[in-house]
């Protein structure tokens, strides 16, 4: 199955922390603290939220908790998706002013 997504990163701008604290599972928050500039933390919280989204679509599991769901990076930054700590797809992540995310599982 396939699901996709995009977010505004203009509107999450003024909420992205608001939105981080609750989407974003404990070892993303970690990731994002990692972040040095403001726009990588949009950009950030932004890729994760379509990932989840796209998740969502995807499998059809509308009762899935965004911290349930977790969009964690590889050795070689590459995103990979989790849901209940068990990686279940494969998730592709763009920004340009949106974030976009394509998932398939």
């Amino acid at each position: 199955m396939i699901g996709v997504d995009i977010v505004s990163l203009e509107r999450l701008k003024l909420s992205y922390l608001s939105v981080a604290s609750r989407i974003l599972s404990l070892r993303e928050l970690e990731e994002l603290a990692l972040r040095t500039s403001e726009k990588e933390k949009i950009e950030y919280v932004g890729g994760r939220f379509a990932s989840k989204e796209a998740y969502i679509k995807a499998s059809g599991n509308k009762s899935a908790s965004y911290k349930d769901i977790e969009i964690l990076n590889d050795e070689s930054g590459r995103p990979h998706i989790y849901y209940q700590e068990e990686e279940i797809g494969e998730v592709s992540i763009a920004h340009d002013g949106y974030a976009v995310s394509f998932v398939e599982i």
